[in-house]
């Protein structure tokens, strides 16, 4: 789950912003759930909250799908939302375009 999408692995998010609260159970980032393609030159200022595992303020978690393409990176973004997690782990501190 994902303020923009849940899940993508067909075309590569770019030039969006996320404001509001994401709430979820797994897989929750303030941007995208999880990173099948780049995100770039995205913010995130929405608070994100997950129950089981992985969530984060731009992506839960960057994957590797095969058929899905090798080109996953997070470039250039900003989060400044709180995330939490209650039963696994949260991404990675704030970081400034």
């Amino acid at each position: 789950m994902g303020g923009i999408t849940g899940y993508c692995d067909i075309f590569r998010i770019k030039n969006c912003y996320n404001v509001g609260t994401i709430i979820g159970e797994h897989d929750v980032g303030g941007i995208m759930g999880l990173a099948h393609k780049s995100v770039s030159d995205c913010w995130n200022l929405g608070n994100v909250s997950g129950r089981t595992k992985s969530v984060g303020g731009i992506a839960s978690a960057i994957t590797y799908r095969q058929g899905a393409g090798n080109d996953v990176a997070i470039e250039r973004y900003f989060n400044a939302g709180r995330h939490r997690c209650i039963n696994r782990w949260i991404g990675a501190p704030e970081r400034r375009l």
